[in-house]
């Protein structure tokens, strides 16, 4: 279906293809006024690459720049200041901060490893009486402000495709992400090999630090994908910082028969000690909406019609949770 020229060799057990995936970039305006020739490059987008950017979002870049100042500001505290916003997942709490140890990803070899060094920060966006905020900086607003515009393009984006109608119920998860600088490379990935569970996930382009001063994204570091489950991976070549990415998530493929594809990624470290930053959203349906799909995704052991969302997310949670053996 996806026929690339390419040169593979292998990399630390992770196959790389040279060159990259190119990201398609869609107009705000066109986007915001419906037009044909938008959507279509929307459709074929999220069908042959599961990714697609949108540019010359209203106060996307101030928006963003206040997020990360923000985002470093807490993680500058103390982790004992930090620690008292930690969710106790085991009563179902989700929201709050999280460092390291929390998910393991499998690779490719069959071996499992633990993704030891991100931090995250889970909140609902806009607003949810169980959101956790820290008091000695102002998380909040610049969070709260930089996930609206996240959930308000995405939904643009769903709509025009006909992922949801207008005014239809998602739940919009926004997770911070601080991806701590590590000068081991056993595990060259700061985030393993996984797919996207939800609906949409939406993301903004991630800022480097080294040693305190913000830098360009290192070439061998970045997100990297795979078009098909035989693909090797491919960096994903990001057009701009000023633009924002939609991935596909696997409900979405169930939904549409196979009309847009989860992307199966990973977050590759670059090879001297940085930080990255980042905030993600990810969609969700209603909680107890059933799915009857005939998509490739219907053969997964996790999928048995007739069948809800709940059930996936739990199921697929239940995938990439540190449990006490990394041989589950």
């Amino acid at each position: 279906m996806r026929v690339f020229i390419i040169f593979v060799c292998c990399l630390m057990g992770t196959l790389f293809a040279e060159g990259g995936i190119e990201v398609d970039v869609v107009s705000y305006d066109k986007l915001f006024s419906r037009d044909e020739k938008t959507i279509l490059t929307i459709k074929k987008a999220l069908l042959e690459k599961g990714v697609v950017a949108v540019r010359g979002i209203p106060h996307f870049m101030e928006t963003k720049e206040q997020f990360i100042k923000a985002a470093r500001e807490f993680e500058a505290l103390p982790e004992a200041q930090k620690a008292c916003l930690v969710p106790d997942r085991l009563s179902g709490d989700q929201l709050g901060y999280e460092a390291g140890g929390v998910e393991k990803f499998q690779r490719e070899d069959g071996s499992w490893v633990v993704d030891d060094v991100k931090a995250s920060y889970y909140a609902i966006v806009p607003f949810d009486a169980n959101n956790k905020w820290p008091k000695e900086v102002d998380l909040k607003g610049p969070y709260l402000a930089m996930g609206s515009l996240i959930r308000d393009t995405g939904r643009l984006l769903m709509q025009a495709v006909s992922l949801i109608q207008e005014g239809a119920y998602t739940r919009h998860v926004g997770r911070m992400l601080h991806y701590k600088k590590s000068k081991d490379m056993s595990n060259p990935q700061w985030c393993g090999m996984h797919f996207d569970h939800g609906l949409f996930t939406g993301l903004i382009p991630p800022v480097y630090y080294k040693d305190g001063k913000r830098v360009a994204q290192p070439e061998e570091a970045g997100l990297y994908a795979r078009l098909g489950k035989d693909a090797p991976f491919q960096k994903v070549l990001l057009p701009g910082d000023d633009v924002m990415l939609f991935q596909a998530g696997e409900f979405a493929q169930l939904l549409t028969d196979d009309a847009m594809i989860a992307t199966e990624h990973y977050v590759h470290k670059p090879n001297e000690p940085m930080d990255r930053y980042t905030m993600v959203m990810f969609f969700e349906p209603e909680g107890e909406l059933k799915v009857h799909s005939t998509s490739v995704l219907a053969k997964d052991s996790r999928y048995q019609a007739p069948f809800t969302y709940n059930e996936w997310s739990k199921n697929s949670f239940a995938r990439y949770l540190v449990t006490e053996s990394l041989e589950q």
